[in-house]
C-alpha cells in the first residue's frame, strides 16, 4: 500500500519523535549507570623491598663476604625516559661487580647506580653484591629512585613514599678478652732454698680470661732475679725465645715465650728452672703478657710474682744457753750482734711485747747492769726474749753449727713463738739452746 504524502512529509524527524515516545512509553526499567572511565596510568615506580642473603647477628670484625641485595621496583606501565636506582652501600662496603646485575655500576664514595632504559611495566629487580672486610655496626643499605622524567605525577620520585627502601642487618659489638695474671711456685725442691744447695723451681702461671673472646698472639714476658739459674723446660710452642735447655738465664733479663691463644676462662703457663744459689737472700720471679683482642691490640696483663727466701745451708747438732751468752759477752763479736743493742729494733719489731721492760737491750745498758733480754727470768714473753736472743748469738756466730738460721730466730720472736711455716717453736729453740757449744 502506498503511504499518503501529508504523512510521508513528517520524515525522520515523525519517526524519531515516535522511537523516542515509544522508548520512553517502554516499561519502568533498574536504571544502570556506566561507571566514569579510570585515569590514565600512572608511571610511579616504587621500591617494594630489599633483603640482604645474610642476615645477622653478626659480630664487629667478622668479615662479610659476597653478601648480595635484591632490590626491586615496580610501574604500572612502561616509562617513555630512564629510571635510576640508587644505591648507598654500606659503611666499608666494597662494590662486588660479578654479584651485581649487569646494569649497576660503582660510582665511587660508596654509591652505586643501576638503570633501567626504559622501566618495564610490572615488577622488577636488580642485584648488587657487596664485600665488607671489618663491620664495626650495623650494616645499613639505602636505596632511592632517583630519575623518572616521564611521569608527570606530582608525587614521583619527590622523596616521598615508595620511592626509598633501607635494609639493616644488626652486628652485634666485638668480644672483648680480659686477662689477668697469678703465679705460683709447684715442689721446689727445697723452700726455703738453701745456698750451695741445687734446687729445681717449677713457677705455674695462670692467665685467668674474664672476657667474652679469645685472646690471640700471647706472648709471656719472665724476669728472674737470682744468680746461677739455667733454664730446664717450659710447654712454650716457641720454647721461651728460643732458650735451650742447659741455658743460663741473666739474672734480671726478661726472656719472652710465645705460647697458644687463651681462650675465654683461660690457660696455663709454665716455665722450669734449675737454681744453685750463692747467697742468702730470696730469688723473684715477675711474669705478665702482652695479647691482641679483637677490640684492640698489644694490651698488657697485670704484673704477677713470687719470691722464694735463700737461707743459709742449716746447721745442726750445736746451741749455747742464754747462761752462757750473758757470762761471755766477749765472744759476741763475730755474731756481729753487740750486748747494747736495741732489742726491739734488733728483732724488727713494732713495739715492745707486753711483760718486757721498757729501753730492753740484748745484753746489758752498762757494764754488769744485768738488764738485758739475755738475764730475764720468768715465762711468756720474758722467756721469748731470753731464748730468742740466744737462739739469734747461735745462729750468728760461725763458731756455733745451730740448728736454725738468723731469719728463723728473728722469725720466733715477731710471731711470739714460731716460725712462719710452723716448722719451730719456742720449744724447739729452748732444745737447740741446751745442746752445747765449744765457743767459751
Amino acid at each position: 500500500m502506498s503511504i499518503s504524502k501529508p504523512f510521508a512529509a513528517l520524515g525522520c524527524a515523525a519517526l524519531a519523535a515516535i522511537m523516542i515516545s515509544v522508548t520512553f512509553a517502554a516499561p519502568a526499567h533498574a536504571v544502570r549507570v556506566r561507571p566514569p572511565p579510570p585515569p590514565p596510568p600512572s608511571n610511579d615506580v616504587q621500591c617494594v623491598s630489599k633483603d640482604g642473603d645474610m642476615q645477622g647477628p653478626l659480630t664487629a670484625g667478622q668479615a662479610v663476604n659476597d653478601l648480595i641485595y635484591t632490590i626491586f621496583i615496580s610501574a604500572d606501565l612502561q616509562t617513555d625516559n630512564p629510571v635510576t636506582i640508587q644505591d648507598t652501600l654500606p659503611t666499608g662496603a666494597l662494590f662486588d661487580a660479578g654479584n651485581s646485575s649487569g646494569n649497576c655500576a660503582d660510582q665511587g664514595g660508596g654509591m652505586v647506580e643501576c638503570t633501567f632504559d626504559p622501566l618495564p611495566a610490572g615488577q622488577s629487580s636488580v642485584m648488587i653484591g657487596v664485600d665488607i672486610a671489618n663491620p664495626q655496626g650495623d650494616i645499613v643499605n639505602v636505596a632511592q629512585v632517583i630519575a623518572n622524567a616521564a611521569d608527570n605525577s606530582s608525587t614521583a620520585n619527590d622523596g616521598g613514599p615508595g620511592t626509598s627502601c633501607e635494609d639493616v642487618i644488626p652486628v652485634a659489638p666485638q668480644g672483648q678478652a680480659v686477662l689477668a695474671c697469678e703465679m705460683k711456685t709447684q715442689d721446689p725442691s727445697t723452700n726455703p732454698l738453701v745456698v750451695g744447695v741445687p734446687a729445681s723451681i717449677l713457677y705455674n702461671v695462670s692467665f685467668v680470661n674474664t672476657g667474652d673472646a679469645t685472646a690471640t698472639n700471647v706472648v709471656v714476658t719472665d724476669q728472674i732475679d737470682g744468680e746461677n739459674t739455667t733454664y730446664q723446660s717450659s710447654n712454650s710452642t716457641d720454647d721461651c725465645g728460643n732458650l735451650l735447655v742447659d741455658d743460663t738465664i741473666t739474672d734480671g733479663v726478661p726472656i719472652d715465650c710465645p705460647i697458644s691463644d687463651i681462650p675465654v676462662g683461660g690457660a696455663n703457663f709454665s716455665l722450669s728452672v734449675n737454681v744453685t744459689p750463692t747467697a742468702v737472700g730470696t730469688i723473684s720471679n715477675t711474669a705478665f703478657a702482652t695479647y691482641d683482642s679483637p677490640e684492640g691490640q698489644g694490651l698488657t696483663t697485670n704484673d704477677c710474682d713470687v719470691s722464694i727466701d735463700v737461707v743459709e745451708a742449716p746447721g745442726g747438732g750445736e746451741g749455747c744457753t742464754p747462761g752462757g751468752w750473758r757470762n761471755h759477752f766477749d765472744v759476741w763479736g763475730p755474731t756481729g750482734y753487740s750486748p747494747t743493742d736495741d732489742f726491739v729494733a734488733t728483732f724488727g719489731l713494732s713495739g715492745l711485747p707486753s711483760g718486757l721492760p721498757a729501753g730492753l737491750v740484748l745484753g746489758e745498758t752498762a757494764l754488769d747492769e744485768h738488764d738485758g733480754a739475755i738475764w730475764l727470768g720468768g715465762g711468756g714473753n720474758r722467756k721469748l726474749a731470753r731464748h730468742g736472743t740466744a737462739c739469734l748469738l747461735n745462729a750468728a756466730h760461725p763458731g756455733v753449727d745451730y740448728n736454725l738460721t738468723v731469719a728463723q730466730c728473728i722469725e720466733i720472736v715477731q710471731n711470739g713463738g714460731a716460725t712462719d711455716d710452723g716448722q719451730f717453736d719456742l720449744d724447739d729453740v729452748v732444745t737447740f739452746n741446751e745442746q752445747g757449744c765449744n765457743v767459751f
